[in-house]
């Protein structure tokens, strides 16, 4: 299963797409804009195409098209400080997994939620 990024700092994470935006001299308030801001989202959805239409070096094999990966994941435990709702990730999550089954329309893709998140109603 591969993770298109991490929450957390490991591997650079969110962070970095906030600072790669912030040097690119993007207005950006806090990590979590990564979950609205459109430079941000746009960084994102880059990472996403490269990683699913890149070539296995040794089988020749387009990730989207390889069956030895089982699922793709949309970030590894996703948090939003500025909305306990829950209404802001899901709209990210609406986004982007919209976006990644069109390029990849054959594997599972999860959110990488631990399952306690956001408003019953929602």
């Amino acid at each position: 299963m591969l993770s298109f990024v991490n929450n957390n700092n490991d591997f650079g994470g969110r962070t970095q797409y906030v600072q790669w935006a912030r040097n690119a001299g993007a207005q950006i308030n806090s990590n979590d804009d990564f979950y609205t801001n459109p430079v941000l989202k746009g960084y994102y959805k880059n990472r996403v195409k490269r990683v699913i239409t890149r070539f296995n070096t040794i089988t020749g094999i387009a990730y989207r098209d390889d069956p030895t990966i089982m699922a793709s994941g949309l970030m590894n435990e996703p948090r939003c400080q500025v909305d306990y709702s829950g209404r802001t990730i899901t709209a990210w999550v609406q986004e982007m997994a919209t976006y990644v089954k069109a390029l990849d329309g054959k594997h599972l893709l999860e959110i990488g939620m631990e399952g306690f998140y956001g408003d019953s109603l929602l």
